[in-house]
């Protein structure tokens, strides 16, 4: 059976999802006003319980404050700190599928009250040339917040307004969690990752607080406080993926790849096949610089468990460092066949224009692994695999191709 699904993945060494050059910073938006006199304009009784008029500040810019994110996109030039940088050009951006269930934790001092935060819906920068990014990525429909296990309410986001929105909250100093509870796609539909521009915690200071001489920076970490920092996922996407798209095919993951790349469940697979990833790793800061290539990979999954399949060896562009390089491995067709056994084709493609389209056929069992690629096209002729009984045919699609791209390659295909 032949399905033509497109699977994209477009990775961005140093600009996944490049950032414009940041322009000048954005004007932040009135602090809330005392409530007498003038009444308050983002808080009252039921917000700030205060016998006096509060003293509202930005929590995050003048207290000593920490922000943790779920996790963060692959690509160096993009930071969690991105979220809390006070420029809307920039953004955080998830990990490629952390959407729904993605989350921000705030920790301010336990003396301070909390009565607001605020966020954008998405990434409202633009691109290098002039793209919308905010339309072209996934943008927040819906978020919870929750204080060390208590639900303090849930809220509907605008996913069209672009300016920061306001969760109204009552709550005490310490840790808040906001969650990611419903999402709209953007246009970019191999984009997948979360995307907030700005996040700003308003609220009053604790007793004796004065104004700092100069705006703090919260301390911004990645990922569960006893999984580590920045640094510590890094090293988990080198550990995940690095080696085992080095080593053989026999290394195993029990969830799909998730640094750096694009997983789908493609319609039509057949069992034992469940799935197919385009996965890259992108050297980090130091590495980059010194990098010549990097590692891309189709990876598959069967019986609901990842592996690496077919590693594709990337040269890095000859700029030094390399800036605004793109990545595309596109799969664009699955075929299921059985030769006797279960096996899959997979036809795809690169960026490089020069690369013809191939396709390479993996198998699960009775070991895992791909057989290296077989060229599809030439610069006037396109074939096509299909299965014929018992075999795998190349066929002609277009022009006249060479007699021996054409046949059966049943008897050709090696595995690792």
């Amino acid at each position: 059976m032949s399905l033509r699904p497109i699977v994209s993945l477009l990775l961005l060494a140093l600009g996944c999802h490049k950032d414009a050059a940041p322009p000048p910073a954005v004007a932040q938006p009135s602090p809330p006003t005392p409530p007498a006199p003038p009444a308050p304009a983002l808080a009252d009784a039921a917000v700030v319980d205060a016998p006096a008029a509060p003293r509202f500040v930005e929590l995050l810019h003048a207290v000593p404050a920490t922000v943790r994110v779920s996790s963060r996109v692959a690509n160096p030039a993009i930071l969690p700190a991105h979220l809390v940088d006070r420029d809307l050009a920039t953004a955080w951006n998830s990990a490629t599928g952390d959407l729904v269930g993605a989350w921000i934790e705030i920790t301010v001092p336990d003396a301070a009250t909390i009565a607001e935060v605020r966020l954008t819906a998405g990434h409202t920068g633009k691109g290098p040339k002039g793209e919308d990014y905010f339309t072209m990525n996934p943008r927040i429909a819906k978020v919870s917040v929750a204080q060390q296990g208590t639900a303090l309410g849930t809220f509907a986001i605008a996913t069209e307004r672009r300016d920061l929105q306001s969760l109204r909250v009552k709550a005490s100093g310490g840790t808040l969690r906001i969650v990611i509870e419903e999402i709209v796609p953007g246009s970019k539909k191999s984009w997948r990752e979360a995307a907030i521009s700005e996040l700003e915690v308003w609220g009053v200071p604790p007793p004796g607080w004065k104004p700092p001489p100069a705006p703090l920076s919260p301390k911004v970490e990645v990922g569960d406080p006893t999984a580590g920092t920045e640094d510590s996922v890094d090293a988990l996407c080198a550990a995940r993926l690095v080696e085992p798209l080095k080593a053989s095919s026999s290394s195993i993951n029990t969830a799909p790849p998730s640094c750096g790349s694009q997983a789908f469940a493609l319609p039509g697979l057949k069992p034992p096949f469940t799935g197919v990833a385009s996965t890259c790793v992108i050297p980090s800061h130091g590495v980059m610089e010194r990098a010549r290539s990097f590692d891309c990979a189709i990876a598959i999954a069967s019986d609901g468990r990842w592996w690496s399949g077919l590693a594709i060896p990337q040269p890095m562009p000859p700029d030094d460092p390399p800036r605004d390089f793109f990545f595309d491995v596109e799969v664009f067709e699955t075929i299921a066949v059985n030769l006797p056994d279960p096996m899959l084709v997979i036809r795809y493609r690169t960026t490089d224009k020069n690369e013809p389209e191939r396709f390479t056929v993996c198998r699960a069992t009775p070991r895992r692994g791909c057989t290296e690629p077989i060229q599809t096209e030439g610069a006037d002729w396109k074939t096509r695999p299909r299965q014929v009984g018992a075999d795998l045919v190349v066929e002609r699609q277009s022009g006249t191709p060479p007699e021996d791209e054409l046949g059966i390659v049943t008897g050709q295909l090696r595995f690792p």
